[in-house]
């Protein structure tokens, strides 16, 4: 199958611009966090303008394979700069044209922290390129009580088992347990933990005004461990485990403590992350349904990886292992 993008509105163009410049309003489309990333490929800034000013921006890294293979992996979806709200299946449509007529043969966000609209992305991709993601997003700005009003019943019940059994809460996290109980509960699934310590020590040096730490413990036993990065918009859980066999509640009351200190700083909503309620693995069942039980709305958002090119096609349809190395 042939599919050629074009621009959906002659409105506005998305421009290339000094990969030094910051993107406001996500702290994951910074070059910032880039570096700490320590991915491949250079980090590029694109913004979308038009005749009355630069609307939105979006944070890429430019990926060249043996200096003929060309990727761009969007770092999220586009940021506003203005008070008015992005137009995510324009905004799509016109970005795969850019990307093509800049030589990039594979566009793709399978960023788990993306929040490319699912409606956005069935309108401006064919189906095959995109695949259903999700995320629970709780209302922080009604309070404390509202808060924990909105959990189940369970989660009501196991914050306050959590209390109970005596575990303490402080915000700050050390690399040594947080390496260990991802090493522990990646263990189970027969599994090593995919985050270096080189990597999660770059995010714990953070500027701590855009990151949230939370340890849970009981004595000197480390229970759960939280980093939540946040904007203005909202805290994103990004990393975090609990204790496998652990005292129970102590996920519950990391989440809660997450979110209190979040409410401190007057951050509007908790983004609980990745949630995929449909799959039939039923750890990640498992997952969402937890998530579920802090009483946020679903947000449907999708990944995506679209070939644009005759060369890209070649290499993630006819060659998928050469593609997969390609992407790693």
């Amino acid at each position: 199958m042939t599919y050629d993008f074009h621009s959906a509105s002659s409105a506005g163009q998305w421009h290339l611009v000094d990969e030094k410049t910051t993107a406001a309003g996500n702290p994951f489309q910074e070059a910032t966090w880039h570096a700490i990333k320590g991915d491949n490929g250079v980090y590029r800034q694109l913004v979308y303008t038009t005749d009355a000013g630069a609307l939105f921006r979006l944070g890429v890294r430019d990926i060249a394979v043996l200096g003929s293979y060309r990727r761009w992996a969007l770092l999220g979806e586009p940021i506003a700069m203005t008070p008015s709200p992005v137009d995510q299946a324009q905004a799509l449509t016109s970005l795969m044209a850019f990307a093509k007529a800049q030589g990039v043969d594979v566009v793709d966000c399978q960023f788990n922290m993306a929040r490319w609209s699912t409606a956005a992305v069935e309108a401006a991709l064919p189906t095959e390129f995109h695949e259903p993601f999700g995320t629970y997003l709780v209302d922080l700005t009604a309070g404390e009580d509202t808060l924990k009003r909105g959990f189940s019943s369970n989660h009501k019940r196991q914050l306050k088992q959590a209390v109970k059994a005596g575990l303490s809460v402080r915000r700050t996290v050390e690399i040594e347990p947080l390496m260990s109980l991802l090493s522990a509960v990646y263990g189970l699934t027969g599994r090593k933990a995919p985050f270096s310590e080189a990597y999660l020590s770059r995010l714990l040096s953070m500027d701590a005004q855009s990151m949230v730490t939370v340890t849970v413990e009981q004595g000197e036993s480390i229970e759960m461990v939280l980093l939540v990065p946040h904007d203005d918009h909202r805290g994103y859980f990004l990393h975090g485990a609990a204790r496998p066999g652990g005292v129970r509640g102590a996920a519950v009351l990391g989440h809660f403590e997450a979110m209190r200190s979040l409410m401190e700083r007057e951050v509007p909503a908790y983004d609980l992350g990745g949630a995929r309620p449909w799959h039939e693995d039923k750890r990640l069942q498992g997952i969402a349904e937890f998530k579920r039980r802090f009483g946020g709305a679903f947000e449907a958002v999708s990944r995506f990886q679209v070939p644009i090119t005759r060369k890209g096609r070649l290499i993630h349809r006819t060659l998928p292992k050469l593609g997969q190395r390609l992407r790693s």
